[in-house]
Formats: C-alpha cells, sequence, structure tokens
C-alpha cells in the first residue's frame, strides 16, 4: 500500500482500529493484568509497579479508548480517581469501564486546551499505551503541560521504536512482550 495517498493513510487507520475495536474489552483488560502490567514492573525493574500505578491518586489514561486500562486496574485494586482522555472512541455506555472512569475528555490530547484540563488536575499518573508514534512525541515534548505532581510520573508502553532525549527526562526501558517493547517513564522527582 503506498502510504502517500491520504484516503489510504486513512481508511488504513480506520481498518485497524476496528480490529481493536472488535476485541473484547475484557480480553484487553486480561492481557494488560496478567502480562503487559507485570512485564513492565519487572523491564523497569520496579520503577513502575503494580503497586504504584494502583496507589495513584489521579490517573490520566489517554487514549483510553473501551477502558481496557481501567477494567485491568480495577482488578487488581485500583479504587482511585482516573481521568479518560481518547478523541476517537470511548467506553461503552453498557461496558464494563464506563462507570469506572470519573470523567471522560473526549477530545485530542494535542489541543494545548485539553493539555491545560489535565494540568488544572494535577495527576500524579499519567498512563498511554498502545499509542500513536505522534502523540507519544507529543506528550515526551509537553510532558511538563500535563502537570504531574511531584512524586508522580508518566508510563507510555508502546510497540513503536521511540527516540527520548536526555532533556525530556524520559527513561527508556524494553518489554518482554511485543506490545511493550519500549517502556518510556518520566519521574517529577
Amino acid at each position: 500500500m503506498c502510504m502517500d495517498e491520504p484516503d489510504k493513510v486513512e481508511q488504513f487507520i480506520r481498518d485497524a482500529e476496528a480490529l481493536v475495536d472488535s476485541t473484547p474489552v475484557e480480553h484487553r483488560a486480561d492481557d494488560l493484568e496478567m502480562v503487559i502490567l507485570p512485564d513492565v514492573a519487572k523491564a523497569t525493574g520496579g520503577i513502575v509497579s503494580i503497586q504504584r500505578l494502583l496507589s495513584a491518586q489521579c490517573t490520566v489514561d489517554i487514549g483510553c479508548g473501551s477502558g481496557a486500562y481501567a477494567v485491568a486496574r480495577q482488578r487488581l485494586g485500583g479504587s482511585n480517581l482516573i481521568i479518560g482522555v481518547d478523541s476517537h472512541s470511548q467506553p461503552s455506555e453498557s461496558g464494563p469501564a464506563k462507570k469506572l472512569y470519573g470523567q471522560i475528555i473526549p477530545e485530542d490530547i494535542r489541543d494545548l486546551q485539553v493539555l491545560k484540563k489535565i494540568y488544572d488536575m494535577h495527576p500524579d499518573c499519567v498512563v498511554g499505551i498502545g499509542l500513536p508514534a505522534d502523540i507519544n512525541k507529543h506528550l515526551m515534548v509537553f510532558h511538563e503541560a500535563l502537570g504531574v505532581q511531584k512524586g508522580g510520573f508518566i508510563l507510555l508502553i508502546t510497540d513503536m521504536a521511540v527516540e527520548a532525549s536526555e532533556r525530556s527526562g524520559f527513561r527508556v526501558f524494553h518489554g518482554e512482550t511485543p506490545i511493550d517493547e519500549n517502556i518510556c517513564v518520566y519521574e517529577n522527582t
């Protein structure tokens, strides 16, 4: 496929999103709970442990989609505030995840006004799992605009190659599964 043609690119993205959306949220939550989050804890040497994720008082889930992270988090015992941000898809009204979010912001994280909304919430944890490369790059560049509290952190999990400059403050770890091949962590110390 020639990716230079905008119509074909947009169709490719729609087809990929449809494939992900067709996997039940419970199955994606299973993967997070039993494979990905434990692997992240191992790969980061415990810097991002499951307990640290669960103890966050205010978590922002960038690209929340169907809510798999919220479901996995609840199953593991997390009960604090979680805010979802996703301009493309959101948890189903009848699905298990909708009630787990304190708020869902149906807007694009690349919009500076959305960053301001998140900043005003003073999250202590921002999570992005499987985001497109341009969103990860945006979050790495504008990480200070997210207003993560002292002691808080940003966790980006992706199967795509990432470039984290030393100036950005992000450290890159490598997981053992294809989904968490690159784990980017920023700690606000």
